[in-house]
């Protein structure tokens, strides 16, 4: 199947926002020097490297937008991520090894390219920042980029800015010994003018919203 083929399929995928992704939970974020929890949580994170979760995820690109069933596995830096729509329409599954990327449909058409990201992209039109979302799906800023984060008074991530991202994260689950976040907003927005003068033009804006029922980690 070709990627303009895909992309007409997509387009019978009725755009539903989730409504379980409203209201940032109460309590005002901190800097991360008024948040003595913060280098403890972090470090909790940083030692999940293995999960199964299972959600929504909701996409919305321009005037153009989807819901979608989420199941992503992780395994190091290994992954493998299912997306699907209402009665599993337009499914894809994107896997990613030190190899390169590669996805398949529903037809068993297979795409490979080196970065699972720009293959997404190519084929349904998603942009979806499959990299950073490693790090973002678990309340972790991406290590040794530019970022502006608030965190709460227990030490967790509630807003962060990378690049021309910001996620916002709405709510957390206990899971296992750690806290896990199971709800977020994230806006991409790339634009062009002088923000000084007052003169921009938004180019291009995509909204993730994710909602996570089911969060396995590290075997357990």
């Amino acid at each position: 199947m070709s990627s303009a083929r895909f992309r007409l399929l997509l387009a019978g995928l009725v755009p539903v926002w989730l409504s379980g992704c409203a209201g940032l939970e109460t309590g005002r974020p901190l800097d991360i020097a008024t948040a003595p929890g913060w280098e403890r949580h972090q470090s909790q994170l940083a030692a999940i490297r293995s999960w199964d979760l299972q959600g929504r995820l909701a996409l919305r690109t321009g005037d153009e937008g989807w819901q979608l069933n989420l199941r992503w596995r992780q395994d190091r830096s290994n992954h493998q991520i299912d997306l699907s729509g209402p009665f599993g329409q337009g499914r894809v599954q994107l896997s990613q090894d030190s190899t390169g990327a590669v996805l398949r449909d529903e037809n068993q058409q297979t795409y490979y390219a080196s970065d699972a990201e720009q293959l997404l992209y190519d084929i349904t039109g998603w942009r979806v920042p499959v990299d950073h979302l490693v790090y973002w799906v678990r309340g972790m800023p991406v290590p040794g980029e530019r970022r502006r984060l608030r965190v709460d008074a227990q030490g967790r991530t509630r807003s962060l800015t990378q690049g021309r991202w910001r996620i916002e994260i709405l709510g957390y689950r206990q899971v296992g010994r750690v806290q896990l976040p199971n709800r977020l907003f994230m806006t991409y927005q790339q634009v062009i003018g002088d923000p000084d003068a007052g003169v921009t033009e938004v180019l291009n804006q995509v909204e993730l919203r994710l909602a996570i029922s089911r969060w396995s980690v590290n075997g357990e």
